[in-house]
């Protein structure tokens, strides 16, 4: 009863209930109470099910066609859609994370032109692959006319609800939602097919869950469209394990041309006859009856030719049927015929001699003297672009690599002076563009001081394939990560980024449990072998974590630190609280002086929580005995020297051995105290005195 009240509640708010057929209300509600409690790996059933009469006008011409219409693929035309990808990122580089390759993009679209094309020899083809007829173009105009790659990226940072849980296309759920996020990057919906590559799903993190979703049926709006996984997209680059062959893209495309689910509206058992094919279960009618469960019945590879439409395994998704194939062709032609009018110009090229900055990445705020900027610079020629240059703010033009006909090039810009800010133009030049309105690009960088510079190195054992991190701030968000690297890879890995003040907390972890060891031989805990793994952070380059210890090398499954960056001044030598040099003694006697004080830039507060406390003692310990001088001997006597020449001393203070500061005087009890001594030169000095009574 409950999920009928709710498919009511939002058909009442978003539709005026019109002729959608009693039965199928119904067949929608039974999917709804069959679906599974946890989260399917695509999100289209939902839609479907929240919105069921996005489909009424094509199911009314289909019943009055018959859905049994044979097409001769053999002679059928091909219907070519215009398609962009847009890449809603969160501020990673290009490359990293989700904000994925062009390659990775390009062989999605590839791999799905193979795949409806029954290409042989290509993956997820089979003998029983059909070519559709239908095929898939990176749109070369943009909605203005203008040449573009189908590509576009947008940083999503600044929004605090994508940046937690992703988007969601659904109420119960966290995330940003569906329409909002779509309506930064749309293009008319008309035109194209439009793909949002996202970074996750209704807080799914990239991970399980909802893998992607699409509207079946246009919707008059920027919600139709697919949304996909960073993940899942593409057979090369950022890819997870079950997930890297392209799969996700075919299926959501076949919601997209108005397929369900070929469990839809299923019966519970096996041995149903569907009374008429056309307006029951998926509506296909040389698609085998399945159960509504959909992992029973024709699911499983031996069962059936593998069905795009299933939830099996992706090594067994490899066709539509003809049935499918069919209904697809005609949803383009009677409900998307703007997509393959000849008035739609989205896949032919300008025909000019065109070089482009189709993308420009630096950073909005930053927080050291320099930067670097990356720009994607397009050839939408038909010919090799060379001599190409390109330059910043009018200055020295830098000479491109050529630039293949329809290809690309990154051009990294490095050591930008933020002092030359905060705007900052790009151009490009060729002296064959007959283009030139789109040879510019532009942005401004503004130098934050309340934002650290923050650099994580970590060197993995030869096990490097075991090794993840990522540093996490107060908020819970991810703000670097990294690791999977390839099997012996023991290159350092560094990331690093200007992050808000604040504490974070490093998680490192190893799959097999034993840190970054590669092999402990006596098995006592030590590790034996690391081939000098270890991991550094630096704040500010000061390094305020070092781990390479091979007694501390193997931290097992987990190993985690927190730490805060601050504004205050780094110290140059770890542990030397006294400013001779070295840490010993001295220092530790300093840094009781200061021990449960709060507040900030406190001295011996080595993970600026704060506090002076336990754990900054032990990390004092650690340094204890070293020295920052190149000649120890020479620089301490040099030290020792200076004393006898300083200037008066300003300020004494004296505690006793618990740390407590006390008023010196004749009534002391006897004991062995603390004096520091503070000059003139900025200087300290603690040394032990003793009271006799």
């Amino acid at each position: 009863m409950k999920a009928k009240k709710l498919l009511w509640a939002f058909a009442s708010m978003c539709f005026a209930f019109t002729s959608f057929a009693q039965n199928d209300v119904n067949s929608l509600l039974k999917s709804l109470e069959a679906m599974p409690t946890t989260q399917p790996e695509c999100g289209t059933e939902e839609l479907m099910i929240r919105n069921p009469f996005l489909l009424e006008a094509f199911e009314a011409h289909r019943s009055t066609t018959g859905c049994n219409t044979n097409v001769d693929l053999d002679e059928a035309e091909i219907l070519t859609i215009p398609t962009v990808f847009h890449v809603m990122h969160t501020g990673q580089a290009y490359g990293e994370g989700a904000n994925i390759t062009d390659e990775q993009l390009i062989s999605a679209i590839d791999n799905l032109n193979e795949r409806f094309g029954a290409t042989p020899g290509a993956l997820g083809v089979d003998e029983q692959s059909l070519d559709s007829k239908i095929e898939f173009c990176l749109a070369v105009r943009n909605p203005e006319g203008e040449p573009t790659d189908g590509i576009t990226r947008h940083n999503l940072s600044g929004y605090d609800d994508y940046v937690a849980e992703g988007v969601t296309s659904s109420t119960f759920f966290a995330g940003m939602p569906d329409l909002t996020m779509k309506n930064i990057a749309c293009w008319d919906p008309d035109l194209y097919l439009n793909v949002y590559i996202v970074t996750q799903i209704q807080g799914n993190g990239g991970g399980g869950g909802i893998q992607g979703y699409a509207y079946l049926g246009p919707t008059n709006n920027c919600l139709d469209g697919i949304v996909l996984l960073y993940n899942v997209t593409g057979t090369v680059g950022t890819l997870k394990s079950g997930r890297d062959e392209n799969t996700t893209l075919p299926h959501e495309v076949g919601h997209y041309l108005s397929l369900y689910h070929t469990f839809t509206n299923g019966p519970s058992s096996c041995d149903y006859v569907e009374s008429n094919c056309c307006t029951a279960g998926d509506r296909v009618c040389d698609t085998p009856v399945q159960t509504s469960s959909a992992s029973g019945c024709n699911s499983v590879c031996d069962s059936n030719p593998a069905n795009y439409m299933d939830y099996t395994s992706q090594s067994c998704k490899t066709m539509f049927t003809e049935g499918q194939i069919e209904r697809m062709r005609d949803a383009v032609n009677f409900a998307r015929p703007q997509l393959i009018s000849a008035d739609n110009l989205a896949c032919i090229s300008t025909g000019t001699t065109d070089i482009s900055i189709t993308q420009l990445e630096m950073p909005n705020e930053w927080c050291q003297d320099n930067f670097s900027a990356t720009l994607k610079i397009n050839n939408f020629s038909s010919v090799e672009a060379s001599g190409v240059t390109v330059s910043i703010n009018g200055g020295v033009n830098y000479p491109v690599s050529p630039i293949d006909a329809g290809g690309f090039i990154i051009y990294t810009f490095s050591n930008i002076q933020t002092a030359n800010g905060p705007d900052f133009e790009f151009e490009v030049n060729w002296t064959e563009d007959e283009n030139p309105d789109n040879n510019i690009a532009s942005s401004q960088v503004f130098f934050n001081e309340n934002l650290r510079w923050v650099e994580i190195t970590v060197t993995p054992d030869v096990w490097s394939n075991e090794i993840d991190w990522e540093l996490i701030n107060e908020s819970g968000e991810i703000v670097l990560e990294d690791g999977d690297w390839p099997v012996f890879n023991q290159e350092p890995k560094t990331k690093t980024a200007c992050l808000p003040l604040g504490c974070y907390e490093f998680i490192i972890t190893d799959n097999n449990g034993d840190g970054m060891c590669s092999f402990d031989f006596d098995n006592d805990g030590v590790c034996d072998e690391s081939y000098d793994a270890y991991i550094n952070i630096f704040v500010d380059d000061i390094l305020i974590y070092d781990l390479s210890d091979p007694s501390e090398i193997d931290f097992g499954s987990e190993l985690i630190h927190n730490f805060c960056v601050t504004n205050c001044p780094p110290i140059q030598c770890p542990g030397d609280l006294d400013g001779d040099g070295m840490t010993g003694v001295q220092d530790l006697l300093v840094m009781l002086t200061y021990v449960g004080q709060t507040g900030d830039c406190i001295p011996g507060d080595f993970d600026q929580d704060g506090i002076v406390g336990a754990s900054d003692i032990v990390e004092l310990m650690q340094y204890f005995g070293e020295t920052c001088f190149e000649n120890p001997g020479l620089q301490i006597t040099n030290y020792l020297k200076s004393l006898e020449n300083q200037k008066e001393i300003i300020r004494t203070q004296y505690y006793n051995m618990q740390g407590v500061q006390v008023i010196w005087d004749a009534d002391l009890p006897s004991g062995i105290y603390i004096v520091v001594e503070t000059f003139e030169d900025g200087t300290i000095r603690s040394r032990k005195i003793y009271q006799f009574r």
